[in-house]
């Protein structure tokens, strides 16, 4: 028998003969195993995307439940006027921030306010997505909790996020209902603390 490794075939001369089986076992090349690298890469970072997403979700739904519960029904009631409040506060806030950055004693609060635009850009899907399980949960009769619908949404957001046009949609829609919906809750809750005195 002969058994052998390597990257292609090997290629026997007229005369030459193999008496019993002849195993062949392809090598991959370095090239393909370098062409891999880039997808488990990113498959790895979209899982560990998806686990954070999971637990920040699940830490808003357990300590701010009021707060979540706001947000996506914003997304549900007035979902263009969150989607238009989301484009300008994604358009406009860099370019304050900026405005900030020239005046040079402004730059402490453009830090800040880079932090929590970046904030705002990370949770946003959580409360878009809690919105979407809901939609599928509906369509298909059935009761679901936050929870669920927040891993459903999560689910859908990461699926159509891995097609190539339609993903880019999907994150980008998911971000600006996000961010519109949390910039209104909060400015809802903020007015109304102010209004009772206690801020």
């Amino acid at each position: 028998d002969l058994n052998y490794w390597s990257q292609e075939k090997a290629s026997f001369q007229n005369e030459a003969q193999v008496v019993g089986k002849t195993n062949f076992r392809q090598i991959e090349t370095k090239e393909k195993e370098e062409s891999k690298s880039p997808i488990k890469a990113n498959f790895g970072f979209k899982l560990y995307a998806f686990l954070v997403t999971l637990i920040f979700g699940f830490l808003f739904i357990r300590f701010l439940p009021t707060f979540t519960s706001k947000t996506v029904e914003y997304i549900r009631v007035k979902p263009m006027a969150m989607l238009g409040t989301g484009f300008l506060f994604v358009v406009l806030t860099p370019i304050l921030g900026l405005i900030l950055a020239l005046t040079v004693i402004g730059i402490p609060f453009t830090l800040l306010l880079m932090v929590a635009y970046i904030t705002y850009l990370c949770l946003a899907k959580i409360f878009t997505a809690i919105y979407a399980g809901n939609i599928v949960a509906k369509y298909f009769g059935k009761k679901t909790t936050m929870l669920m619908s927040l891993v459903a949404g999560i689910v859908i957001y990461y699926v159509l996020g891995m097609l190539p046009i339609l993903g880019f949609l999907t994150s980008l829609l998911f971000t600006l209902f996000g961010v519109g919906a949390m910039f209104t809750a909060k400015k809802e809750i903020y007015n109304s603390l102010r209004s009772k005195k206690l801020l």
